[in-house]
C-alpha cells in the first residue's frame, strides 16, 4: 500500500551538484517531492522521466548519471550532445534517450551497467 502526503516541489532544495538548466533543477526537485510522497513503496523504485513535452535542449547533464535511479527516460527532447562519459555510473535498469539529437559513440563506461541495465532505447538519434 502506498501512502501519500502533500509535499510541493518547493519543499526540496536544488541538488548539491549544480545543473545549468533551471527546468532540470525544477524537475529534480519535483522528483524529490514525488519520491518523498511514496513513503511506503516496498521496492523503493525511483525513476526520473524528463520526456515528451519538456523540450529540454543543450547537452545531457552528466549529473543525471550520478543519481541513484532505477529508470531514466530523457526521450523526446532537444538534447544535442554526445552521451556523457559517466553514463556507466548510473545503476538504472531502463535508460531511454530516443528522439534526441545525440551523436558520437556510446561511452565505454556502459559496460559498468552490466549488472543492472535491462533495457536501453537509443532510436531516432538524428
Amino acid at each position: 500500500m502506498l501512502s501519500f502526503s502533500y509535499v510541493t516541489p518547493q519543499t526540496f532544495y536544488p541538488p548539491d551538484v549544480p545543473i545549468a538548466d533551471p527546468r532540470l533543477t525544477e524537475a529534480y526537485m519535483a522528483l524529490q517531492a514525488w519520491k518523498h510522497a511514496l513513503t511506503s513503496d516496498p521496492n523503493q523504485f525511483t525513476a526520473m522521466q524528463l520526456h515528451w513535452f519538456n523540450e529540454f535542449e543543450g547537452s545531457i547533464p552528466p549529473q543525471l548519471f550520478d543519481l541513484k535511479l532505477d529508470a531514466l527516460s530523457i526521450n523526446n527532447n532537444r538534447f544535442q550532445s554526445t552521451l556523457p562519459d559517466n553514463l556507466g555510473n548510473s545503476p538504472v535498469s531502463v535508460f531511454v534517450v530516443a528522439n534526441n539529437d545525440i551523436s558520437g559513440c556510446i561511452p565505454p563506461s556502459l559496460a559498468n551497467m552490466a549488472e543492472t541495465l535491462d533495457e536501453i532505447v537509443l532510436s531516432n538519434m538524428d
